[in-house]
């Protein structure tokens, strides 16, 4: 999972050069599923076809040494998508859903999560499109103490913008991971370095950041979520994911549940 990560961070800090974005297509399992023969996921604009792929590597007994099966990248051109997932047991179940790739929108990120029913077998119990956008009006970071080895790494986030913002994807606080510059245009991911992406505090209630308010931001300790302390000196910069919902839309189709999100991003850049 970890290096899931690091490529979805490195992809992120490459704003797209021409008109296209990557959509990447991850493909998770539940234990226990056993009765699946292949999976089949494509994108059509109605006129031609991408992204088409068919997985046919599901466990017999129903054990995994990796939930996440399969991923899948390519780039994608602007415009108006319908993605369909057809899932191939005793019958075939198929979902449908839409997809719009816009000039603000960086990347997409696509998770089928196949799960198992005592009813029903095999089915797609869920599908969530994460779309990360590009943010016009920048949060703005300050430091709370002067940033030294043995200090925090926690910062005062101000909602610069007219909306209400939410952090992601804990929506009760603002969760940041910290980088570190390794080499000429290198970074590696500093901390934390965590297996799951929603940590911490789970419980909360959803705590929006309006326009003009401050709030704290920082790096969560694994263990207890206190904050981080640097370590070392070095160039580093803060990534904060955020949204303008508390949480995704859901739809339900058949069997399914479709979560589509809007993600945004800021870095603040600082040096020890």
């Amino acid at each position: 999972m970890r290096t899931f990560m690091l490529i979805v961070v490195r992809l992120l800090l490459t704003y797209p050069t021409v008109a296209q974005t990557q959509v990447t297509i991850t493909l998770i399992t539940d234990p226990g599923v056993k009765h699946s023969d292949n999976l089949r996921f494509y994108i059509t604009n109605g006129h031609s076809t991408t992204h088409n792929f068919t997985f046919k590597k599901f466990s017999k007994t129903g054990n995994y040494s990796n939930l996440t099966l399969f991923q899948y990248s390519e780039d994608i051109d602007q415009g108006h998508f319908k993605f369909h997932v057809t899932l191939k047991t005793a019958t075939e179940k198929n979902v449908v859903d839409s997809l719009t790739i816009a000039n603000t929108t960086i990347r997409v990120e696509i998770f089928v999560h196949v799960g198992v029913k005592n009813s029903t077998g095999d089915y797609i119990r869920e599908i969530k499109t994460l779309k990360y956008e590009s943010h016009s009006e920048p949060l703005k970071f300050t430091f709370i103490e002067t940033p030294k080895i043995g200090s925090k790494a926690a910062f005062k986030l101000t909602n610069s913008s007219g909306v209400l913002l939410f952090g992601y994807p804990n929506n009760a606080f603002f969760f940041g991971t910290l980088y570190k510059e390794t080499g000429k245009d290198a970074w590696s991911q500093e901390y934390p370095l965590y297996t799951e992406l929603k940590y911490c505090d789970t419980t909360s209630s959803p705590k929006p950041l309006a326009k003009d308010e401050t709030t704290k931001s920082w790096v969560p300790n694994e263990k207890d979520c206190t904050e981080y302390t640097f370590k070392e000196t070095g160039n580093y910069y803060f990534e904060l994911l955020f949204s303008e919902k508390s949480e995704p839309d859901t739809l339900v189709q058949g069997e399914t549940l479709l979560k589509r999100q809007k993600i945004f991003r800021e870095i603040f850049e600082f040096s020890l």
